[in-house]
């Protein structure tokens, strides 16, 4: 296939570029950019039509995360395959989604974990031309069949739903608490929607509290099952105001606001790419799932907790210096924050003074989140959350609204 796609380059802008993709699933693919070679592919990837793409957080920041470009961004995508079926694309390519025989599977395949494999690329973000490209490299086991009543334009949401969902799952939410999003725009619109979904189906009884800046974003807010919308400032007026706060925002400033909200745990949702709190890692945090509790919680007894005892400490314990002979911490693994003076550090303060732990969650699972989504495009308005929809001619018009204060999810429409 030969095509031209828009491209997320290393300064931030948007540009163009030639692609050819040769091979096949059973032996592999090459990718050419712009006639010369770009990407070679072991076996176990589809060549999929690209159908629909939304556009988020992750896509505007691509170029301040720790990966190479220039890249075809776009991971919240449906794909069409061969014999006309749409699907949704798990965009982990693990060992176990490309559908390799179990013996060349890392331990963390082995263990469960394929988004975390130690090989894994990521389509749109880590490599893999993503579906802002006319035509993707899916992993060949990741394909999630979509209903066929449910719209594809709201299927696009299926994969931030997913790790929206995976974040209320991490948290799990007890009886009685009262859980914050913080900055419920488009990821955390999603996040107060599967919040709502996972107390009707739960049963428990908790209070959900969006904080929000924008109208737009309250009002939103509200209709997929927010309790209460309240502005930031009147939330930080009587801080901390929530057990848990999760934050949505992928600012830098949203990790010290929801530290001063929260007072059993701050879950980590996006980041910015950016430092916040004195960490240059926050990124790197998210994408390996680490959680960070105070000396006295449980999860400091497990045998491969890691303590530390400064922000710098914990930095080096999230990405540990290459010539620093440490073992790194497993995905999902935890660090142990022992100090004894806080002082001048509201992360430090948070943790040990107050007891806040922090959890982090990235990527969800299609195939579990896909029927709660479906049943949410029937009884809550999700397609509210659609801003517009546009097509690839309009790329730089679409990415231009997505980077809009108060947008909704914009989507790139591909022609059939």
């Amino acid at each position: 296939m030969r095509f031209a796609a828009p491209e997320h380059r290393a300064d931030g802008t948007l540009g163009t570029a030639r692609y050819e993709i040769t091979g096949t699933s059973r032996d592999g693919w090459e990718v050419r950019r712009d006639d010369r070679p770009h990407l070679t592919l072991g076996p176990g990837y589809r060549l999929l039509r690209s159908r629909f793409c939304g556009i988020c957080a992750t896509d505007l920041a691509r170029h301040r995360l720790p990966f190479p470009l220039p890249q075809v961004t776009g991971h919240e995508v449906v794909a069409e395959t061969d014999d006309g079926m749409l699907v949704g694309v798990e965009i982990n390519a693990s060992h176990a989604a490309r559908e390799l025989p179990r013996a060349e599977w890392c331990e963390t395949c082995r263990r469960g974990l394929g988004t975390h494999c130690e090989d894994r690329l990521v389509l749109g973000i880590h490599a893999l031309p993503g579906g802002f490209s006319p035509w993707i490299l899916a992993p060949a086991g990741a394909l999630v069949p979509l209903p066929r009543d449910l719209d594809p334009v709201v299927g696009t949401l299926l994969e931030p739903f997913a790790a929206a969902w995976h974040a209320v799952r991490t948290v799990e939410p007890r009886a009685g608490d009262r859980v914050a999003v913080l900055g419920p725009g488009r990821l955390g619109t999603l996040v107060t929607a599967a919040l709502a979904a996972y107390r009707r189906r739960s049963g428990l009884t908790f209070t959900i509290l969006a904080i929000a800046r924008d109208p737009a974003h309250a009002t939103l807010a509200r209709a997929v099952g927010a309790d209460e919308v309240r502005a930031v400032a009147s939330a930080m007026g009587d801080a901390p105001s929530a057990d848990v706060v999760i934050d949505t925002t992928g600012a830098p400033s949203g990790l010290e606001t929801a530290l001063a909200l929260a007072r059993r745990e701050v879950h980590l949702k996006s980041t910015s790419g950016e430092p916040a709190c004195g960490l240059r890692h926050v990124t790197e945090l998210v994408v390996d799932e680490l959680r960070i509790v105070p000396a006295g919680a449980p999860e400091a007894k497990e045998k491969d907790a890691l303590r530390v005892g400064s922000v710098a400490a914990l930095d080096a314990a999230i990405r540990p210096d290459p010539r620093v002979a440490r073992a790194a911490l497993p995905p999902r693994g935890t660090i142990v924050v022992d100090v004894r003076d806080a002082a001048g550090s509201p992360l430090l303060a948070a943790i040990v003074e107050r007891g806040v732990r922090i959890s982090t969650s990235r990527c969800g699972d299609l195939r579990e989140a896909l029927p709660i989504l479906h049943e949410l495009a029937t009884t809550r308005d999700v397609a509210r959350l659609i801003a517009a929809v546009l097509p690839p001619e309009r790329f730089a018009e679409a990415y231009a609204a997505a980077h809009r204060a108060g947008a909704g999810k914009i989507v790139v429409r591909q022609p059939a």
